[in-house]
């Protein structure tokens, strides 16, 4: 029996052809994935930017009701019990997969606190306090603060 044989050139890719496409995909994933991953680290900066937000606000409007910042403790006066009371679950996890910190310093006025979380820069963190906005930056001195979760 013979063969049929289809019309025009039958041949298929060379070896050479096909390590070009190789290494042209090869190109284009190196500069595609720095890409994807600054994108990927500034959407969790943005989405722990929101998350302190949340708990800077629930913590204002528990000042508001009860004429004092929560304590770092979890009972009545704590820092959970008022976040949960306006919605927020705490403690929470940061999109990097560590917890935020709350952190309280009682003892004169006004009482400080702020609310922090670790950046993927180890030198660098999320913060907010009662007269800052969410922001990126060094951490601020933690020195006669207490913690929660403790450190």
């Amino acid at each position: 029996m013979k063969k049929a044989k289809l019309p025009g050139n039958n041949r298929g890719f060379t070896l050479i052809e096909l390590m070009v496409v190789v290494i042209i995909i090869g190109i284009l994933a190196a500069i595609a994935i720095p890409q994807f991953t600054k994108q990927s680290g500034k959407a969790k900066e943005k989405a722990a930017m929101g998350d302190l937000k949340s708990f800077k606000n629930a913590i204002e409007l528990y000042y508001t009701e009860n004429s004092s910042y929560p304590d770092t403790g979890d009972g009545a006066n704590g820092v959970k019990d008022a976040l949960l009371a306006n919605g927020v679950t705490w403690p929470k996890d940061d999109p990097w997969g560590g917890q935020y910190k709350y952190y309280y310093k009682a003892g004169g006025t006004p009482v400080y606190y702020f609310i922090s979380s670790k950046s993927e820069m180890a030198d660098q963190v999320i913060y907010c306090s009662q007269t800052q906005e969410p922001t990126k930056g060094s951490a601020p001195d933690t020195t006669g603060y207490t913690s929660n979760p403790s450190s």
